[in-house]
């Protein structure tokens, strides 16, 4: 007997990966796949592609992940690549589908550095990225990065949302996010200016910030209270931090030192987005240690260790906040389109 035909509308959406150096794009995106296949709430979901290569990239990534249990190192895809997903939602609830589709476009957070600030030795070289070959074109063409530059540039101001990936762990070491953040911003302004499709004054995007590494007690164990620790251990299972967490968490990070990196990044977002338009999430592309009894442990939740001198995943890698503001920034699109 033949299976029903479900009546799936489309909706065609870029969502642009953006992030600095070393901030996690790579795990993330092998993390999406994982996020998908474990979402057990409202609606389930799957990641696929038409282009093989892309699922390729996505399941190699999630079994480094899943399987292997490390985190992925630099991936050469070849040059200005772009990875094309559809999301495939269903509701529970009423049956209903919805599929999207979301474009990334592969590049090395190296791009994202001001011109003035690039070390001119390469030692900022990006080896967590899903990268590019550093090789010069032909005379008159400039570098390749260059041209994956400009690409990226377009490819920025044509998506409908973005996803910033924020590490707080880095920030804090480096202070140097500001950096990919302001040239690119502004040359996405200024491209969407000159095509005419600024909304006032400010850029169309639909923002979602995701604050990377909350399974890291260096992150969490300040951004909530031992109190507030304690309510997500009387759950059982694992635990969801609400956006109202990241929110608090980035704006205690710009109070704490008001000329740091990420006062400068807040004040560029908020100058260059509509406030509505923009969210803040508490992400983990790995999520907690959740120990045999099921429950998380205020004391115990560190879900990364060293192992002669090597970074491994402890358990069973249970991303947190990584599929979400990819449906988010897709229902806050269609509804600003006038889907419903």
């Amino acid at each position: 007997m033949d299976q029903p035909a479900f009546d799936r509308p489309r909706f065609d959406m870029r969502i642009g990966l953006w992030g600095a150096t070393y901030s996690g794009k790579t795990t993330y995106l092998g993390a999406l796949k994982l996020a998908a296949e474990q979402a057990r709430s409202r609606a389930s979901w799957r990641v696929t592609s038409k282009d093989a290569g892309a699922v390729s990239v996505l399941s190699e990534l999630a079994n480094v992940l899943a399987v292997k249990r490390m985190f992925p190192a630099g991936t050469q895809v070849g040059t200005n690549t772009r990875l094309s997903w559809s999301f495939l939602g269903q509701n529970h609830a009423n049956e209903s589908h919805i599929e999207f589709a979301l474009e990334f476009l592969d590049v090395s957070g190296r791009l994202f550095e001001d011109q003035w600030t690039r070390d001119d030795k390469g030692e900022n070289a990006d080896v967590d990225e899903l990268d590019f070959d550093e090789v010069r074109g032909e005379p008159g063409l400039g570098t390749r990065d260059e041209v994956a530059k400009e690409q990226l540039v377009e490819h920025l101001v044509t998506c409908d949302g973005i996803i910033y990936l924020f590490d707080p762990i880095r920030e804090e070491d480096d202070g140097n996010g500001f950096q990919y953040f302001n040239q690119m911003l502004d040359e996405v302004v200024s491209r969407t200016f000159t095509n005419g499709k600024l909304v006032g004054n400010r850029l169309p995007h639909h923002l979602a910030v995701c604050i990377t590494k909350f399974d890291d007690p260096r992150v969490l164990g300040r951004a909530m209270t031992p109190r507030d620790l304690a309510v997500l251990a009387e759950k059982p299972g694992r635990p969801r931090i609400e956006q109202k967490v990241a929110r608090r968490y980035f704006s205690m990070l710009c109070q704490e030192r008001p000329d740091n990196s990420a006062q400068h990044i807040r004040d560029s977002i908020l100058s260059n987005f509509y406030l509505d338009r923009i969210s803040f999430h508490a992400t983990s592309s790995i999520g907690f240690y959740i120990g045999p009894n099921g429950r998380f442990d205020p004391a115990d939740y560190a879900n990364v260790v060293s192992e002669r001198g090597q970074f491994r995943i402890r358990a069973r890698p249970q991303p947190m906040n990584v599929l979400e503001p990819l449906v988010g920034l897709a229902n806050r699109i269609r509804r600003a389109d006038g889907y419903r």
